[in-house]
Parts: C-alpha cells; sequence; structure tokens
C-alpha cells in the first residue's frame, strides 16, 4: 500500500531541504483523506482500478529491486506513473464529488463522496 505525501515525500524532500512541508505547505493528501472517510485504508491502486479502471505499473518494493539493480530509468517510469494515477484520482473526485472503491467481502463496488 502506498505511503502518504506527509509521511513519505515530505519526509524524502526535508533530507534534502531540510524544511518541514507538511507544515508549511497547504496539502491534500488524498489517500489520508480517503481513510479519514472510511474508517480504514485504502490503497492508491485499488481506487485506481476501482474509479479509473487502470492499475498501478509496479508497487514500491520492485521500486526498491530496481534501484538496487541500478535500474533508475524504470524507477522514474513508476514514479511517473503514481503521480499521473493520482493526478488523475484527485481531478475525478474533484470534477464528479466521488471515487469508487471495493467492498472485498460483499464483492461491492461501492461510491465514497469526497469534497476537494
Amino acid at each position: 500500500m502506498a505511503t502518504t505525501s506527509k509521511r513519505f515525500d515530505y519526509l524524502v524532500l526535508a533530507g534534502y531541504s531540510g524544511e518541514d512541508f507538511a507544515r508549511t505547505l497547504p496539502t491534500l493528501d488524498l489517500l489520508e483523506d480517503v481513510a479519514c472517510r472510511l474508517g480504514f485504508r485504502v490503497g492508491m491502486g485499488h481506487l485506481a482500478l476501482e474509479t479509473l479502471g487502470v492499475g498501478k505499473s509496479a508497487d514500491g518494493l520492485q521500486s526498491l529491486e530496481w534501484v538496487r539493480q541500478g535500474r533508475l530509468d524504470l524507477v522514474e517510469q513508476y514514479c511517473r506513473k503514481d503521480v499521473e494515477i493520482l493526478r488523475d484520482l484527485y481531478l475525478h473526485g474533484r470534477r464528479e464529488g466521488f471515487l469508487f472503491y471495493r467492498d472485498k467481502q460483499r464483492d461491492q463496488k461501492l461510491k465514497l463522496g469526497v469534497e476537494w
């Protein structure tokens, strides 16, 4: 499952800048917002598949393996795809007012209202 911007991306950037972006930038963390609304965490790949009909190209563990192999080209492609998916989820939620997720116990696609 993807980690959130505040817990991962901002910490990585802080290592280079010394800035605490979680405190200084207005931030919508889409996955954090979804988890607050649902009461449990849902992965970005799950939301993308249910809402957009597209899956993630890989996962974080695979990207770490690519780093070990020196395949930074693949890491870049993976990161770019993740950003595109996150953008498209945000734009869908903003435009339509909802995202979809699946209740796995009932195997039912459900609508989650969002207010972005």
